[in-house]
């Protein structure tokens, strides 16, 4: 998982310190969070969560790292986001804005995860290319 703390880490925070911590995924041009952990999940799996109420998160297929969103049992590709949190673009950089939001206000990220049984989002690595990938359904 990028970007993100051990699971080891996180579970010996919570032994240590008796507190509750809770991952989240997000990027700033998506106001910060876009998925997030329950509170009452106990799991040592290494996902994010599910998106939040207000986000619309599908993947895409990724031709350079092999992921498409059709993989079995969990489905891969770049981490798509849309929703009223996700910027409507870069100020003054309208070929930045271009790059990372497509016609239908989806939010190409740049990383790359997975969507594993339970609805959660693992994210696994960054892209190698920042051009957008193969549009698919939304999950």
């Amino acid at each position: 998982m990028i970007d993100s703390t051990k699971n080891e880490t996180v579970e010996y925070i919570q032994a240590a310190m008796g507190i509750r911590v809770i991952s989240t995924y997000g990027r700033t041009e998506t106001s910060g969070i876009a998925t997030s952990r329950s509170m009452f999940d106990y799991s040592s799996t290494s996902h994010v969560g599910a998106p939040v109420g207000c986000n619309e998160i599908k993947l895409v297929d990724d031709v350079e790292s092999g992921f498409k969103s059709e993989d079995e049992p969990n489905p891969r590709g770049e981490i798509l986001i849309r929703g009223p949190n996700v910027m409507k673009g870069y100020y003054k950089k309208p070929n930045a804005t271009t790059t990372a939001l497509d016609k239908d206000g989806w939010f190409h990220s740049g990383d790359l995860g997975a969507f594993l049984a339970n609805g959660t989002l693992e994210v696994s690595s960054k892209r190698k290319k920042k051009s957008k990938s193969t549009p698919t359904p939304s999950l």
